[in-house]
């Protein structure tokens, strides 16, 4: 584990610090904060999925917020297992790469409210929004954090939002 940390922003959990993995590049603070101030209550009582999750701050951001339950998945999830266990954290974490736990979360029928996608900046494997519709729960969005210069491919669902914080674009995704 790094020496490096971030905190949790605000909730229940507020300044609590967490680990971040080796080699990976956490949400800034700013950024996850103005991505929930656009959230703001809405995010009581839903379900988060968080894939390329590395620390699992925005899942864990959003059990302090008010989340009713969030799952988190990496390929190293040493980073998650440790924030999940120093929070006392109600957090599902799963191994795997993202293709990988969106088929198995599908095929035991779970649901979310929100879908949160941070693929590494310029993944050629990166999932495709396609794969994660069968997540969804009705009314459900997909929030897909990107590099200011990509571009992502929303098809087959409707882009309603794109916020951009420094290098941090928000793109926020519905089924039409």
């Amino acid at each position: 584990m790094s020496e490096r940390t971030l905190r949790i922003v605000a909730g229940t959990w507020k300044n609590r610090r967490l680990a971040i993995a080796p080699g990976s590049r956490p949400t800034a603070e700013r950024a996850r904060e103005a991505f929930f101030d656009i959230l703001g209550a809405w995010i009581v009582g839903k379900r988060v999925l968080e894939l390329y999750a590395g620390s699992g701050a925005v899942a864990l951001e959003s059990l302090s917020r008010g989340a009713v339950a969030a799952v988190a998945a990496d390929r190293d999830t040493r980073a998650l297992e440790h924030n999940r266990g120093a929070l006392s954290a109600g957090l599902e974490v799963l191994r795997g790469t993202a293709r990988q736990v969106a088929r198995d979360l599908a095929g035991r029928g779970d649901r979310f409210d929100l879908v949160f996608l941070d693929p590494p900046y310029g993944a050629g494997d990166a999932i495709e929004t396609v794969e994660v519709v069968p997540l969804l729960a009705d009314g459900g969005r997909v929030v897909w954090q990107s590099d200011a210069n990509a571009r992502i491919h929303a098809s087959p669902l409707r882009e309603t939002r794109r916020a951009a914080y420094g290098r941090n674009v928000f793109t926020f995704l519905e089924v039409p």
